[in-house]
């Protein structure tokens, strides 16, 4: 281990329709508009590790044969955030005429531990723009959690600067994310 890069971005690749895992997804990282630092695949349960990183922000690409490509810019890497990525590619098949984004993740304890069956609800952080929360989501098992089809502008067609994500599982305080 390289102790001067001890950072990793890990997760998962799966189908965002069926959310069944995709092996052999093509990934590519990059520096935040810059060069590639590393590239590989997802393995066969769909998980994939880069690992010796720098101190951050990050650019992902996710390429699969018969899906869209999916870009993920902005993953901040440091010592007090998580390092979870969550990756569903969309297949080429499913027509989306309004212009879309999708938010994922993975919801750990205090410990780093997955938290299965939390709740997430999506809003933008301007409530009045989406009429309060309008999407939710259930975390899995391993507390990975997608919500697609989020849309980037508001029904008068203005676009929607952020987004907020509500996390509830009781037993637990409720977090809120904002800034998204």
């Amino acid at each position: 281990p390289d102790p001067t890069n001890p950072f990793t971005i890990y997760g998962i690749v799966v189908d965002a329709v069926t959310t069944q895992i995709i092996a052999n997804a093509d990934l590519t990282l990059s520096i935040q508009g810059g060069a590639t630092v590393k590239q590989g695949k997802s393995g066969t349960d769909g998980t994939f590790k880069f690992e010796e990183l720098a101190e951050g922000i990050y650019s992902l690409s996710v390429t699969k044969f018969g899906y869209k490509e999916m870009k993920a810019d902005s993953i901040l890497v440091n010592a007090s955030l998580g390092q979870a990525a969550y990756v569903a590619l969309v297949p080429v098949d499913i027509n989306i005429t309004q212009p879309v984004g999708a938010v994922s993740g993975i919801v750990v304890d205090q410990n780093n531990n997955p938290v299965a069956n939390a709740l997430l609800s999506i809003s933008a952080d301007n409530m009045e723009l989406t009429n309060g929360y309008f999407a939710n989501a259930s975390t899995n098992s391993a507390g990975q959690f997608f919500i697609g089809a989020v849309p980037i502008n508001s029904t008068g067609g203005t676009p929607i600067p952020s987004f907020k994500v509500r996390c509830v599982k009781s037993g637990y305080m409720t977090l809120v994310i904002s800034g998204i």
